[in-house]
């Protein structure tokens, strides 16, 4: 559903797959946001919740379009012309999509997989971002205490005083 209404859309607006790569990897991420909106919404089975979805995913995809062509409007002549990427950069951006796919799927999925111990015990440590911050943290010595050479003087000058 997701993917139909962006492609009405960019069919609407003319957008060039060719030459505007960008704007299609962007279109795909709303794409992939407006399907999980859509997968919560068809999983519930109420026709009023598919229908504010479907509506809110129509606001999203048409502001999206109007901000974007305004943009460009507003920007043509001072933003230079993008050249077609290339495959280092195409590449980047599937893998980007891939990913953010995959964390689509898994929120998708995660509902089901709640009872099981070995699901929550690494949802804890993936919230905390496998604990990354703690590893940079030591790395950088942010949490360590470092002290001046006038806090270590006179530190020294109170021993000698004891």
């Amino acid at each position: 559903m997701a993917l139909t209404l962006y492609t009405g859309f960019a069919l609407i607006w003319g957008v060039d797959p060719v030459n505007e790569f960008a704007l299609l990897v962007v279109g795909a991420v709303i794409v992939l946001g407006l399907a999980r909106l859509f997968t919560s919404a068809l999983m519930v089975k109420s026709g009023a919740l598919l229908l504010q979805t479907s509506l809110l995913s129509l606001m999203v995809t048409v502001a999206f379009f109007t901000l974007e062509s305004s943009a460009r409007y507003l920007l043509a002549n001072q933003v230079p012309t993008l050249a077609l990427p290339g495959w280092g950069k195409i590449i980047a951006a599937g893998l980007l999509l891939l990913a953010f796919g995959l964390v689509v799927f898994i929120q998708i999925i995660a509902p089901q997989l709640t009872p099981n111990p070995y699901y929550r015990s690494l949802a804890i440590h993936v919230r905390n971002g496998f604990y990354a911050n703690a590893l940079f943290d030591r790395l950088v010595g942010a949490l360590s205490i470092h002290t001046t050479a006038r806090q270590r003087e006179k530190k020294e000058l109170q021993e000698q005083l004891v």
